[in-house]
C-alpha cells in the first residue's frame, strides 16, 4: 500500500499544481517590431551618474587584462 501511495503521489501533486497555476497572460495586441519601437516614449538624455574617466579606467583594465605580461612577452621571444 505504502509502495501504491509514493507512486501515484507524483501524479497527484502534479494535478493540484496544475490547477493552482495561472496559464500565461495573453497580449492584448500583436503588433510588428518597428511599430511597437515606433511606440515608445521618447525622453531627453541624461548624463546623470556618467563620468568618463570611470569608462576608461575600465577599459584601461580590460586591455591589460588581455595583454601578457613583460615576463610573458620575454618568454616568447
Amino acid at each position: 500500500m505504502r509502495t501504491a501511495l509514493l507512486r501515484g503521489l507524483p501524479a497527484m501533486l502534479l494535478s493540484v499544481l496544475s490547477l493552482t497555476i495561472s496559464p500565461p497572460a495573453q497580449a492584448a495586441e500583436t503588433v510588428p517590431l518597428v511599430e511597437a519601437v515606433a511606440r515608445l516614449p521618447l525622453a531627453t538624455e541624461s548624463r546623470h551618474g556618467y563620468t568618463r574617466e570611470a569608462f576608461v579606467r575600465r577599459e584601461v583594465a580590460l586591455f591589460e587584462r588581455n595583454r601578457p605580461s613583460e615576463e610573458e612577452h620575454r618568454a616568447l621571444l
